[in-house]
């Protein structure tokens, strides 16, 4: 509970010109990130005594406060990904025309690239289509989840021989 107070108090303070918040607003939300600092810090490991869960408190809060610069640059290379496959699909469409000329064969011929193009495009999005939700939910999801794995270790099958 208290990263999701200190992820959306910091969130809104950073976008408070852009929320047109106003002072008592932002004052609450200020106080809503001291309490959910307060919150990780008491609360993040009960097994702690107090003063070991105060000290042992920073690496949480690190990790908080990293985590939402890496889940923004995260959705960034996402965007990035799909900009770039729109601009790779604008330059096919302009080499392509550009090869359009007077004769029948230049045709076939910037008809052919701008398939090979428009192709070898569709494959890039669809291998980025596929690996990056792989890797966010792996990377990020198990991440924020506080995955911790388990399961039985990997044992190969053997064969087993009897001597008489």
């Amino acid at each position: 509970m208290g990263k999701l107070i200190i992820v959306i108090s910091s969130v809104s303070l950073f976008l408070e010109d852009t929320l047109l918040l106003t002072e008592s607003i932002i004052l609450f939300l200020k106080l809503g990130l001291a309490a959910g600092i307060a919150m990780v810090m008491l609360f993040h490991d009960m097994s702690q005594h107090l003063f070991s869960r105060l000290g042992s408190s920073v690496l949480p809060l690190f990790f908080i406060f990293t985590g939402l610069l890496g889940d923004v640059l995260s959705y960034v290379r996402l965007f990035a990904l799909g900009v770039t496959s729109g601009v790779l699909g604008l330059v096919v469409n302009q080499i392509g025309t550009d090869m359009m000329g007077d004769s029948w064969y230049s045709y076939v011929g910037a008809i052919a690239f701008l398939i090979f193009g428009h192709s070898l495009n569709l494959a890039l999005a669809v291998l980025g289509s596929f690996i990056h939700p792989l890797r966010l939910t792996f990377v990020e999801f198990y991440n924020n989840a506080q995955f911790e794995g388990g399961g039985k270790a990997f044992e190969a099958f053997t064969k087993s021989i009897k001597i008489n």
